[in-house]
C-alpha cells in the first residue's frame, strides 16, 4: 500500500486546521480583547438596571434594548431575568460579536476616497491639503488637514478628529469623521482628520496608538504659525477607540511616558477641550501587566486639571458598556475638574448613540467646541442661556433625552426626579443658604436658586410625560412633546395664590454691571382631576401680572408661606426694565413660547433677586379641587450682561436706598 498516499491530503487537513485555530485564536484576541467579559456584562446590566436590588431585572426594570427583548430573553417566563438568564444573553452576544469583529476587522488604514475625490469635496471658503506628513518613515502618519481659505487676522482654534474602528481598523477620511472636518472648517476652526498605526497589523499596540495621536498634536503646535492656528485653543474629537484617544490628550501627560520616540517633542501634546462618544475609559490591551493597562486608561490621569469635556454614551451599548463613561464622569467630578457635560441615552441606540441622535449631539458638539475654543469679544461677558430640564432619576443627573434644548447649559435639580414637592434648590440640586461650591452655571461662576412662594410646593412638569403618583418619590413615564423649552416647566404644585404662587429665583456671583433678562413662560394642565398625572391639556392661565428684579432682602419679605431663598443686604441692586401682562402659552413649539424681558443693574455687593408674579386670582386647579390660585411659570431663561460700568456700584447703592 502506498502510505503517502493516505498521509499527503491528512497532513494537509491537520495543517489547514491548525492554521484555522491559530488565526481564529488571533481574530478572538484581536475582536474580543477590548470587549467585556460576560461576568462584567452581567454586573453591567444588574447595576444599570436592578432598581430594587434583588439580583434580577424584572420587566418593569428593563429598558432599551433589553426592555425591547425582554420575553425572549426571559427563558422561564417569570417576568424576571436571572443571573443564569443574563449569562445566556451574554453567551449569544460573545457568539455574535466575534463573528462580526473577525469579519470586518482588515490590516491597515481602510481608505474610502483618494485625495483627488477629497479635493472635490471642498465647501466654498475651504481650503483642503491632503495627505500631510506628520511624522516620516510610516504611511500610516499621516493627516489631512482643512481650514478657511481666508487667512483671518487672528490665529483661529484648531480640532484634531480621531476615527474609531477598535484600534485595528479604519480611516481618517471615513465620512463621520470627514464630514465634520470640513464642517467645522467652515465654521472658522482649523481642522485636521489623522490617522495611526493600528494593531491589526501585528506591529503595533494601543500604546502606539496613543503616541501617534499625540505626536500629531505636537506637529500642529509646531506648525501653528503656518496655519495660523492658536496653540493654546485645540480640541478633539472622537468616537470608540477614537474616544478613547482624543481623552487620552485630554488628560495624560507628558510624565506619563506616552509621548512616543517621535519628533516636536518640546510641544505640548495635550489639548484643551475634548468630545468623546461610546469612550473606553478603561480599555483592555493584550498584555499580562497591569502597569500597560493602566498606563492607556483615561481613569489613571483624572485630575482637577482637566480640560472641559463633553461624553456622549447610551445604556445599552454592547461593544463598550456605559459604565465606563458614568465611571469616568463621576471620577472628573469628584476630583474637582470644572467643566464636564455628559450626554447619557437610555433609547436604544447603542455604540452609534452619536449618529443616531445627530440632530442633538451634533448642535450640542458645536455648541461645546463655539463654547470652549472661540475667543468671545470680552470674555468678562455674562451670557448665559439655561434650560430647565427633567433628570433621569435622583442618582443620576443626566437630563433626559429631549428636555434640554442642544447648546444650552442645563438647570437639573436631582430632586426634581419624581416631578412633585421640593424646597428651594440650587442649579446643581443641591439646597441650603449658600450657593454650591462648584464651577456655576457654563462655569462662569454664576449659581442660581429656584423656589416656589409656597415653600416644598415647588415641582417640574413635562409635557408628555407623567408622574406615578402625587405623594412624592415615584418615577416619570412617557416620553416628552415638543421642544425642549416648551416641554418643560418649574411651578408651584399645589396651593397657588397672591405671593405663594409666585417664583423665587435667587442669582449668585453676577459681577458689576448691566443685565438684560429673558424668562420664557409655557405650560400645560391635565384634563380633570380622574388624570391629573397627566399634562396634555391646553393652559387657562391668566397672564403673569409682573416679573422684576430687586436687590436679596435682609429680612425676608411679607406675604410668602415660606423663605427657603436666603437673605442678604438689601442693597446693591436696582431695576431698570419690569415686564408686564406677560403671556402664558401653551405651545409645543420654541419659537411661540411666551416670554417676558427685564433689565436691572448691581454693583456685584448682593445677590440679584428675580420675581416672577403668579398674581392674585382663582385659577382653577383641573388637578386638586379646592386648591384653586394663581401660579406663575418658568420654563428656562436667559442672562446676558449688556455692559459694565467703574460707576455702578454707588449707583445702585444710592437707588437700593430710596
Amino acid at each position: 500500500m502506498n502510505y503517502r498516499v493516505f498521509l499527503l491530503p491528512i497532513i494537509c487537513l491537520f495543517l489547514t486546521l491548525s492554521f484555522a485555530v491559530l488565526h481564529g485564536a488571533e481574530a478572538a484576541e484581536r475582536g474580543q480583547s477590548d470587549r467585556p467579559t460576560k461576568e462584567e456584562r452581567i454586573k453591567n446590566w444588574l447595576d444599570r438596571q436592578d432598581k430594587d436590588e434583588d439580583g434580577k431585572i424584572s420587566r418593569d426594570e428593563a429598558i432599551g434594548l433589553m426592555k425591547s427583548n425582554f420575553t425572549r430573553n426571559d427563558t422561564n417566563k417569570d417576568d424576571f431575568l436571572d443571573r443564569d438568564e443574563l449569562g445566556q444573553l451574554a453567551d449569544r452576544l460573545t457568539r455574535g460579536g466575534f463573528a462580526r469583529n473577525t469579519r470586518n476587522r482588515r490590516p491597515g488604514n481602510q481608505q474610502t476616497m483618494t485625495a483627488q475625490q477629497l479635493l472635490k469635496r471642498a465647501p466654498e471658503g475651504v481650503t483642503i491639503l491632503p495627505d500631510i506628513a506628520y511624522r516620516e518613515g510610516n504611511n500610516a502618519w499621516k493627516l489631512d488637514l482643512a481650514m478657511p481659505t481666508k487667512r483671518g487676522v487672528k490665529p483661529r482654534p484648531a480640532i484634531v478628529f480621531i476615527h474609531g474602528g477598535g484600534w485595528s481598523s479604519g480611516d481618517k477620511r471615513k465620512g463621520s469623521f470627514l464630514n465634520p472636518t470640513l464642517e467645522f472648517a467652515a465654521k472658522g476652526y482649523v481642522c485636521v482628520s489623522v490617522n495611526y498605526r493600528l494593531t491589526s497589523t501585528g506591529t503595533t499596540t494601543k500604546i502606539a496608538c496613543v503616541e501617534d495621536v499625540k505626536c500629531s498634536v505636537r506637529w500642529l503646535r509646531a506648525n501653528a504659525k503656518k496655519y495660523n492656528v492658536d496653540p493654546n485653543r485645540i480640541g478633539a474629537y472622537g468616537n470608540s477607540a477614537g474616544a478613547h484617544l482624543a481623552a487620552m490628550l485630554g488628560v495624560c501627560p507628558a510624565s506619563a511616558g506616552l509621548e512616543g520616540d517621535g519628533p516636536w517633542r518640546e510641544f505640548s501634546s495635550m489639548v484643551q477641550a475634548v468630545v468623546c462618544s461610546a469612550t473606553p475609559t478603561s480599555p483592555r490591551i493584550r498584555s499580562s501587566s497591569e502597569e500597560d493597562r493602566k498606563k492607556i486608561a483615561p481613569m489613571t490621569y483624572v485630575s482637577d486639571t482637566a480640560p472641559p469635556f463633553l461624553l456622549i454614551h447610551e445604556e445599552s451599548d454592547r461593544v463598550v458598556p456605559v459604565s465606563n463613561s458614568d465611571d469616568f464622569v463621576k471620577a472628573l467630578r469628584e476630583a474637582g475638574a470644572k467643566d464636564v457635560t455628559y450626554m447619557r441615552y437610555e433609547d436604544g441606540s447603542g455604540h452609534g448613540v452619536f449618529a443616531r441622535n445627530i440632530e442633538e449631539t451634533g448642535p450640542a458638539r458645536e455648541a461645546f467646541f463655539e463654547r470652549t475654543l472661540m475667543k468671545k469679544k470680552d470674555k468678562t461677558l455674562i451670557a448665559l442661556k439655561v434650560d430647565l430640564a427633567l433628570p433621569k432619576s435622583e442618582k443620576d443627573p443626566t437630563p433626559v433625552p429631549g428636555t434640554l434644548k442642544p447648546g444650552w447649559t442645563p438647570f437639573v435639580a436631582s430632586r426634581w426626579a419624581d416631578m412633585y414637592m421640593h424646597d428651594a434648590t440650587w442649579e446643581d440640586g443641591s439646597s441650603g443658604k449658600n450657593p454650591p461650591s462648584t464651577a456655576g452655571l457654563d462655569g462662569t461662576g454664576v449659581h442660581v436658586m429656584l423656589d416656589c412662594g409656597s415653600h416644598g410646593n415647588g415641582g417640574f412638569a413635562v409635557y408628555g410625560m407623567s408622574r406615578d403618583n402625587l405623594g412624592g418619590g415615584g418615577r416619570p413615564t412617557g416620553k416628552p412633546k415638543g421642544d425642549p423649552i416648551a416641554n418643560g416647566w418649574y411651578h408651584n404644585i399645589d396651593w397657588g395664590g397672591e405671593r405663594t404662587g409666585d417664583i423665587l429665583m435667587r442669582i449668585n456671583g453676577l459681577p458689576a454691571g448691566e443685565y438684560e433678562m429673558t424668562c420664557y413662560h409655557n405650560h400645560w394642565e391635565p384634563r380633570k382631576q380622574s388624570t391629573r398625572n397627566s399634562l396634555d391639556q391646553p393652559s387657562r392661565m391668566p397672564n403673569l401680572p409682573l416679573v422684576r428684579a430687586m436687590p436679596l432682602p435682609a429680612q425676608p419679605l411679607p406675604g410668602y408661606r415660606g423663605w427657603d431663598i436666603g437673605t442678604g443686604t438689601g442693597k446693591g441692586v436696582a431695576s431698570i426694565q419690569e415686564a408686564r401682562d406677560i403671556d402664558v402659552t401653551s405651545t409645543t413649539s420654541d419659537a411661540k413660547v411666551g416670554k417676558s424681558v427685564i433689565r436691572f443693574k448691581t454693583d456685584g455687593s448682593n445677590d440679584v433677586l428675580v420675581v416672577i408674579d403668579g398674581g392674585n386670582n382663582d385659577y382653577p386647579d383641573p388637578a386638586r379641587r379646592g386648591r384653586e390660585g394663581s401660579k406663575a411659570v418658568l420654563n428656562a431663561f436667559e442672562i446676558k450682561q449688556i455692559r459694565r460700568r467703574s460707576a455702578i456700584s454707588m449707583v445702585c447703592r444710592q437707588e437700593s436706598e430710596h
